[in-house]
């Protein structure tokens, strides 16, 4: 075929490197229908839409807005004690409050943040604004939770350099721990090990919370079903608690939602963001 002029049109342009996995991490996913449609699976509890929707991408990690400039997103983790002291999940709602449900399944509840103001100064007599969240809960679906439960606030954190971080010897992050402060400077680093689930063998966390992941794959795989009801082959279950009927039954829907080459796609586009 020939363009204006009788000239054959110009060669497409090769797509960048990354191209599909910001198309993912960028994707606003919907509610299954009765008929799959492009970018269907989300839920059915979750707390996002969209990668994109928390995460700044190469911005850095999102924080609290001053008052009257609108809401940031964050998430309430939830754990107990138990008997050995292990930390275990919440028994009515898990590890983590899920504020939106799809397909028929309620959202599990809402968390109320107020902020209270601490001033301050500096050594130097400069002055300081703190400011110290307060959390309730309220519209919970499947009763109270917990007496003894453990809340903590989270803000998405920054995304980039983790390709860097992935790049670090595992030799290098242990040479740098120091459970027992012997160097007495006040910091008492401790390696996390944690189950591989491609392997199934314990390794080295480097991403997530607390280094709670092993592989940048495992840590977007985890992001995408506890806050977007997202399954994949790594993990194939949504996080439903054993109550929560309506939920389970959306396991028995079919296999995963995102393809194991889309994950590989959105891995490499995490990846390669710059530090």
């Amino acid at each position: 075929p020939r363009g204006s002029g009788g000239q054959p049109p110009p060669p497409f342009a090769p797509e960048p490197p990354g191209a599909e996995g910001e198309r993912l991490f960028r994707r606003i996913w919907i509610e299954p229908q009765p008929r799959p449609v492009f970018g269907d699976g989300l839920g059915p509890l979750f707390n996002a839409a969209s990668c994109a929707f928390c995460h700044l991408a190469e911005a850095g990690a999102v924080h609290p807005p001053e008052p009257g400039h609108g809401e940031a997103p964050l998430l309430v983790r939830l754990s107990v004690e138990g008997e050995a002291g292990q930390v275990l999940p919440e028994p009515r709602y898990g590890w983590q409050l899920q504020e939106r449900g799809a397909g028929g399944v309620p959202a599990e509840g809402r968390a109320v943040v107020s902020w209270t103001e601490r001033p301050g100064r500096y050594p130097d007599g400069t002055p300081y604004r703190l400011r110290e969240p307060s959390l309730r809960f309220a519209d919970l679906a499947d009763g109270p939770l917990a007496p003894r439960v453990q809340t903590s606030l989270r803000f998405p954190p920054a995304l980039a350099g983790l390709g860097l971080l992935e790049a670090v010897p595992e030799a290098e992050i242990l040479r740098g721990a120091d459970p027992d402060d012997a160097d007495r400077d006040g910091v008492s680093g401790r390696p996390n090990r944690v189950t591989d689930l491609r392997t199934g063998i314990p390794a080295l966390g480097r991403f997530g919370w607390k280094a709670g992941q092993p592989t940048l794959e495992q840590q977007n795989a985890t992001a995408l079903q506890e806050d977007m009801g997202i399954t994949s082959d790594l993990l194939f279950l949504h996080a439903c608690r054993p109550a929560q009927q309506r939920c389970r039954a959306s396991d028995a829907a079919g296999g995963p939602e995102i393809t194991a080459q889309e994950l590989e796609r959105l891995t490499q586009f995490t990846r390669s963001l710059p530090a």
